[in-house]
């Protein structure tokens, strides 16, 4: 979206030291048809995700929304310019108010064409491909553009609050009844509802921009969102929600914090979520884990995804939220789980609470998780009986380690995270004994890489220059043999204890 500049008109609508805001109560219809002569093309990423454009706001739609009334915005989606409907439509975005999304819908099959917008390149058909770029060149507008319709842009609006992957239309530019069909349901069920994880969800992907990009500026709009809107609401939706939306990318224990994840840690770091279970209460988490249906809100039912994440983050921080006692329940939920939430974490963290039957439990884990593609099951619980068993379970851990490599051509995801999560004083000798195995010699360039930087982590002097561990077996660095031989002249130092201790 081109911003319109400090034109005289412009600073009379922001107004002025005289008038003050006096002006926006006096808002017409003749400020949104100036802006629409304004504009050239729509950035709609920016327009629904609250993004800055050349380095600021795009502040006209948001000045103008601020201060439009309803039924205002009422008669400017109404208007005979295609283009003032539209600024209308994220006029209407812009309030953040779910209760307004009625009127968005009520464009969708709006087909008059209006400003073009900004596209991706991966958003073009394949076989567009050539005219696409046989027009870029030809056109003005120096961006990636593509004519659209009032009823595109209400389309994604409507697609942004509601989260989906259904597309609003069929290639033939036509409204989706899917689409169609699947809003009407949503909104349904939502309509009624002042605080469902869909609303805050949607504010929240604005208030970061869509991006895990730290700023200032969108470090205050989550606070905002924080402690203004979620943190007023009653217990227990306040705690639900904090759980829902902060613990959907927080799958697994090596995966926070991460550079992706830093506008969910503005919203609710680890102890804000731990400090939300302990009020809830064990009785509670109980309750939750045992899928229970505990709200209204259609975002929190026991068949939602979304309720998944918060089980799993659960599991993944039993210490402190729940008592040992709750340990044979966590076993026997999990394996009750089959078709809902079949996952290894029941019982690793039951192992964790009960460390004196954590063998027991993970052993009646392990026959639960032997097919095929639950190579990443298996390595979790490994990664279990390492850290609450330690180097007693060495030689069970080693045997699991290369008999399941074998199943693969390589080292899969699994056994890279494994080496990722190991932890303790007793890392070294763990990683000393795994290269001491006959498995270890079958370790190609890729694997080799991976353990070595797993090393890397926990001594000053690993066996083999970390600069060099990706350029295994390239021209002028070590061979893979060579560096196998490296690397078990340095275990078996380890296991003697000669080498250089963890870090």
């Amino acid at each position: 979206m081109v911003l319109p500049g400090e034109s005289s008109y412009w600073l009379k609508i922001k107004g002025d030291k005289t008038t003050g805001n006096d002006h926006f109560k006096e808002l017409t219809l003749k400020d949104f048809e100036w802006l629409a002569k304004e504009v050239d093309y729509l950035n709609v990423g920016s327009l629904l995700y609250h993004r800055s454009e050349n380095g600021r706001p795009v502040e006209p739609l948001q000045t103008l929304s601020r201060f439009a009334s309803v039924e205002l915005l009422e008669k400017v989606i109404a208007h005979k310019n295609p283009r003032v409907r539209t600024l209308g439509l994220y006029a209407i975005h812009e309030k953040e108010q779910p209760n307004l999304l009625p009127l968005v819908f009520s464009a969708l099959q709006d087909s008059e064409t209006t400003f073009p917008w900004e596209v991706y390149w991966s958003h073009i058909p394949f076989g567009d491909m050539k005219k696409s770029i046989e027009r870029l060149k030809k056109q003005t507008i120096k961006v990636r553009v593509e004519d659209s319709t009032v009823g595109q842009h209400a389309g994604a609006i409507i697609q942004f609050w509601q989260d989906t992957g259904i597309d609003p239309f069929n290639y033939q530019g036509i409204a989706n009844q899917d689409f169609i069909n699947d809003w009407k349901a949503f909104w349904e069920l939502r309509k009624d509802c002042d605080h469902c994880v869909a609303w805050v969800k949607a504010r929240f992907k604005r208030a970061s921009s869509g991006t895990s990009q730290r700023s200032r500026y969108g470090q205050t709009k989550i606070e905002h969102l924080k402690y203004s809107v979620i943190w007023k609401m009653p217990s227990p939706q306040r705690q639900l929600i904090l759980l829902r939306l902060a613990t959907e990318w927080r799958q697994h224990p090596d995966e926070f914090p991460r550079e992706e994840l830093r506008h969910l840690s503005m919203l609710a770091s680890d102890f804000d979520l731990r400090e939300a279970c302990q009020q809830l209460g064990p009785e509670y988490l109980m309750k939750i884990l045992r899928f229970e249906p505990l709200t209204d809100d259609p975002d929190l039912q026991p068949d939602s995804e979304g309720y998944q994440h918060i089980v799993r983050w659960i599991l993944m921080n039993v210490i402190d939220i729940l008592p040992s006692s709750a340990a044979p329940e966590l076993v026997k939920l999990g394996r009750e789980q089959e078709g809902r939430f079949n996952s290894p974490w029941w019982f690793i963290a039951a192992a964790q609470l009960d460390p004196a039957k954590a063998r027991e439990y993970l052993d009646t884990a392990w026959p639960l998780f032997q097919g095929e593609y639950q190579k990443d099951e298996r390595a979790w619980l490994m990664w279990a009986r390492w850290k609450v068993l330690g180097m007693r379970e060495s030689d069970v851990i080693a045997k699991w380690f290369y008999n399941d490599l074998k199943k693969s051509e390589e080292m899969v995801f699994g056994h890279r995270r494994f080496l990722n999560m190991l932890r303790g004083t007793d890392v070294l000798t763990l990683l000393a004994q795994l290269a001491t195995e006959k498995g270890f010699l079958g370790f190609n360039d890729y694997d080799l890489s991976h353990y070595v930087l797993a090393v890397s982590r926990h001594t000053l002097n690993p066996p083999i220059d970390c600069q060099d561990y990706f350029d295994l077996g390239k021209p002028g660095h070590l061979s893979v043999e060579e560096a196998q031989k490296a690397i078990r002249t340095w275990a078996k130092k380890v296991l003697t204890s000669e080498a250089t201790p963890d870090v």
